[in-house]
């Protein structure tokens, strides 16, 4: 009779914190932007229930603006996890947000977290290409010139805006608006052509021909 102990054995590995995600991507969605991440390569035995999205702010310190990219509510497409928001809610006039300004780069990284606790933070999102940089709304514009007039109608001429000042998102529309003849006070000016009819080409033209009178 043998006295060898033969009660089964089973081995338990320990879980702990998941490995740092890959680095988040950023890409834009019509006038929306997305911070796009997925699950780590290694979780270490214990699912991953939060993230943590972290934004460069305009003071170069990253911090979790979750009005922006809020990790524990992300959204889902298939194993990818993104937030997606207006380039206004990076603008300064956002208290809530990082205070970026036009042109500056949006810039993230993201941590994982699981029952063991929060991983490292992942490497930052490429910053090199434009459509990481933020939009706002156009500068101003050159004043018109006269190109062409006649005792009824009048024609000006308007360069459109180029990037980086059409604030680097495609214009939609000019508005125009002329002083009646009153003079150049703010409440004489009135909207005589506006909206995506305008051309928005480099140098475009537009002639009015009515409510015209010499002199």
């Amino acid at each position: 009779m043998s006295d060898l102990d033969t009660t089964p054995s089973v081995e338990f590995t320990a879980a702990t914190i998941p490995d740092a995600p890959a680095k988040p991507v950023v890409t834009e969605d019509g006038s929306y932007l997305l911070i796009t991440w997925t699950v780590p390569a290694n979780v270490n035995h214990a699912d991953v229930t939060d993230y943590e999205v972290r934004i460069k702010d305009n003071a170069d310190a990253y911090g979790e603006f979750t009005s922006v990219c809020d990790g524990t509510n992300r959204l889902v497409d298939g194993s990818n996890f993104y937030c997606r928001f207006l380039h206004s809610a990076l603008w300064p006039a956002s208290p809530t947000g990082p205070e970026l300004g036009f042109n500056d780069k949006l810039i993230a990284k993201v941590a994982a977290t699981n029952s063991r606790g929060q991983s490292a933070f992942s490497d930052s999102s490429d910053s090199d290409q434009d459509y990481h940089n933020v939009e706002a709304v156009p500068d101003g514009m050159i004043a018109p010139t006269e190109s062409a007039a006649t005792s009824t109608s009048i024609t000006i001429a308007y360069t459109a805006l180029t990037s980086p000042n059409d604030g680097r998102s495609a214009l939609t529309s000019y508005e125009i608006q002329w002083d009646q003849g009153l003079g150049d006070s703010e409440a004489n000016y009135e909207t005589i052509a506006g909206g995506a009819s305008l051309p928005t080409h480099t140098l475009a033209t537009f002639t009015k021909d009515s409510g015209i009178t010499a002199g």
